[in-house]
């Protein structure tokens, strides 16, 4: 089939360019179908700046930490959408390699383990009692105002008001 020089305007600059016979020639040899939608500085700028879009499903978003636009690729969005995450990346890779990697760094710090369990998702100091991280909590002596035993309590009693021992405390509970 003979080719013909087309004129085509590119959807990133707006100009016109030409897409000669030998370039559909060339794009058909390479399986392409389709006529390039950007002229050839505008994709050569795009593939300088890492940031080419592949297919018109593919996103260009905006980096909260370092304000670099990254691709939100269609295979991308079809994982997110299979794992039911409702919300886009909102870091670039690299952003969120370096942020992965400080927060394996402060666990290793405070001597927190691996990933994961007690519904915090590995993030942030745990809320387990027993953890050496955490401060022992405060305890105070009192006089059951039931029994008369004595008693610790992790409240400091206040004037006037009844305390109780494990025992009649959970019989006033029933």
């Amino acid at each position: 089939m003979p080719y013909e020089d087309k004129t085509i305007v590119c959807q990133e600059c707006g100009q016109e360019f030409a897409h000669t016979a030998e370039d559909q020639e060339r794009y058909a040899e390479r399986g392409f179908v389709n006529d390039p939608k950007r002229c050839r500085e505008c994709r050569e700028k795009r593939k300088a700046q890492g940031d080419q879009v592949a297919s018109e499903d593919d996103k260009l978003l905006e980096c909260i930490d370092c304000g670099r636009q990254f691709v939100f690729s269609a295979k991308d969005q079809a994982y997110y959408a299979e794992r039911g995450f409702s919300n886009e990346p909102r870091r670039c890779k690299e952003c969120r390699d370096k942020r992965k990697a400080n927060a394996a760094k402060s666990r290793a710090r405070s001597g927190g383990g691996g990933g994961g369990g007690g519904g915090r998702g590995g993030r942030g100091p745990s809320r387990h009692p027993y953890r050496s991280d955490r401060p022992a909590r405060e305890s105070y002596e009192a006089v059951c105002a039931e029994c008369g035993a004595k008693t610790t309590v992790p409240f400091k009693p206040a004037q006037g008001r009844p305390v109780y021992c494990r025992d009649c405390f959970q019989s006033k509970r029933r």
